[in-house]
């Protein structure tokens, strides 16, 4: 019963960690996306509390997304 409930929980904990790797690179890649686009590009951003943001690209770093 107990290796039963410890093969469990190291099943669930590498599909955790596999879900946050797969995550954590699919958020870079997407961040590659940003810092490519051609300043002047008209873009509308929706944040996490779905406020909207309309602008002008005026530039994209690694840190930051200016309007």
């Amino acid at each position: 019963m107990k290796i039963r409930i410890c093969r469990l929980l190291i099943t669930t904990i590498l599909i955790l960690t596999a879900t946050f790797v797969a995550s954590a690179q699919s958020s870079q890649q997407d961040w590659s996306s940003v810092k490519n686009l051609t300043l002047g590009t008209s873009l509308i951003v929706e944040t996490k509390n779905r406020e909207t943001i309309r602008g002008i690209v005026n530039s994209a770093t690694d840190l930051a997304l200016t309007l």
